[in-house]
């Protein structure tokens, strides 16, 4: 099984979009988002403005944006989910889960099978934002 961080198997994009290279969430405080990206789920600081912090995963950037989100054009579409959920690849998700429950994070449901071989387990950041992390059991 290639590592989390490797681009699935399969056929190449085609259209213009070839990667996802930034997934911005955000956050009502920063030093608090941060304090929680960084020292909690251990991502490394590539990036950091007041207003702007990016974070390395191993593949996409995840950044954290001060303020409210912009609002959709025309408002939310009747029956639309309000989130998406950020899930990061890891080798164990027992030993995933265990480290970061050490380090302080709180998870809404621990390690459960997903697929054959896949577990995920949930969590919030400070925020509200939905994350998980996904991988061999």
């Amino acid at each position: 099984m290639p590592p989390p961080s490797s681009p699935p198997p399969g056929p190449a994009p085609r259209g213009p979009l070839h990667a996802l290279g930034t997934i911005i969430l955000y956050v009502t405080q920063m030093p608090r988002s941060v304090a929680f990206y960084r020292d909690a789920l251990g991502l490394p600081v590539r990036l950091e403005t007041p207003e702007w912090v990016e974070l390395g995963t191993g593949g996409a950037s995840l950044a954290l944006h001060a303020g409210v989100s912009p609002a959709p054009a025309g408002g939310p579409k009747a029956g639309s989910v309000p989130h998406v959920q950020v899930s990061f690849g890891v080798a164990s998700v027992a030993a995933a889960h265990a480290a970061l429950v050490a380090r302080g994070v709180t998870f809404l449901h621990g390690p459960r099978p997903i697929a054959p071989g896949i577990s995920l387990a949930r969590f919030d950041d400070p925020d509200g934002h939905a994350l998980s992390i996904s991988g061999p059991a």
